[in-house]
């Protein structure tokens, strides 16, 4: 995406959009650009889903 598509997709209702740039999110990150970073599925099983956030509260 450029920044001259950025009032139509304004217009459209959209608040938020992702790019590929890997790093953290921080206070001052652009709502329009928020960064990401990607891992393996690998890394994935074993280090994120640990975090309290994956696990469902009965």
């Amino acid at each position: 995406m450029n920044d001259d598509k950025l009032p139509v997709i304004k217009k459209a209702g959209l608040k938020y959009g992702f790019s590929l740039e890997e790093k953290a999110v921080t206070p001052n990150s652009n709502d329009y650009y928020i960064p990401r970073i990607l891992i393996s599925d690998d890394a994935f099983e074993h280090l994120i889903k640990r975090w309290d956030g994956f696990h469902e509260k009965d």
